[in-house]
């Protein structure tokens, strides 16, 4: 599923290269790429060599500090993305 994931993001990112050029992390779009049956939200800033950055199990897009987010893609193509979160249905959970 990361290996997935990765290169999903990467591949999305990368035929929209054109379009985020101009982008700051106050102004970047969020867009979607589906990776098995999921809709994971992402967002693409600045140009140059990738750095996908992963946030932790509760992170969020919005988490990452916009100044730090454009200090990278004054040199660097800086994706983000929502990380996946495996949800129990309410069903199978155990009540006592």
């Amino acid at each position: 599923m990361k290996t997935m994931l990765l290169g999903s993001l990467l591949m999305a990112a990368s035929l929209s290269a054109p379009a985020f050029a101009q982008n700051t992390a106050a102004t970047a779009e969020t867009r979607y790429v589906q990776v098995d049956g999921d809709r994971i939200a992402y967002r693409r800033i600045g140009s140059g060599s990738p750095i996908v950055l992963a946030n932790r199990m509760r992170g969020t897009l919005d988490t990452w500090d916009p100044l730090f987010l454009d200090t990278l893609a004054r040199n660097h193509t800086v994706i983000t993305f929502d990380t996946p979160v495996l949800a129990t249905p309410a069903a199978s959970c155990r009540t006592t």
